[in-house]
């Protein structure tokens, strides 16, 4: 089980920390990127030429959603970081 490239090796290391922690393997389920068009939509926001604001998104699985802004987090937060 090798990953195919290096972003995908980062996601299987991770994977691979929380798999010690738990007793269980998690219930995860890739769905392809086309199935996801309002994610795909929300995680450009901020991108060059993204909106820049979510209210421009008017979709029925936002209706009781809140913006939250996620905290800072430096290299030394996450698990799996080379120096």
């Amino acid at each position: 089980m090798r990953p195919g490239s290096p972003q995908i090796a980062i996601i299987a290391r991770e994977i691979a920390l929380h798999l010690v922690e738990f007793s269980f393997p998690p219930d995860a389920m890739h769905t392809p990127g086309v199935a996801h068009v309002l994610a795909d939509e929300l995680s450009r926001i901020h991108a060059p030429g993204g909106a820049g604001d979510v209210s421009l998104y008017s979709h029925r699985a936002l209706s009781d959603a809140k913006l939250v802004t996620a905290p800072p987090r430096p290299v030394t937060w996450y698990k799996a970081y080379t120096t």
